[in-house]
């Protein structure tokens, strides 16, 4: 049986907001995150769909976070576009892909 990867969250801290209409409204959690490498297959399928992908990080799993909430590191605001809850890691993981927004009002 493979041992589960151990992950780190010391990239600093993120902020979820809920949205209503096309701003943020309410801060409801602050998580630390690890940010991870775009990889290659991910980079190129964003940019078949004509989209791009700024920022992958993953925090300790809450299956609160969904794609429509905000997401706000170091006061820029992203969307976030993917969620993917992993279960073999220690401690369980959420992975998010964000695109940025913007910086915070």
């Amino acid at each position: 049986m493979k041992k589960p990867e151990f992950e780190t969250f010391n990239d600093g801290t993120v902020d979820f907001y809920t949205v209503k209409g096309n701003r943020p409204d309410e801060k409801f959690l602050t998580l630390r995150y690890g940010e991870k490498v775009i990889g290659v297959t991910r980079f190129y399928a964003a940019r078949a769909a004509t989209t791009s992908i700024d920022m992958l990080i993953r925090v300790p799993q809450h299956r609160g976070i969904t794609a429509a909430h905000n997401a706000v590191i170091a006061g820029v605001r992203y969307k976030i576009d993917q969620v993917q809850h992993i279960g073999d890691t220690y401690p369980p993981t959420t992975v998010l892909t964000l695109k940025r927004l913007g910086v915070m009002p």
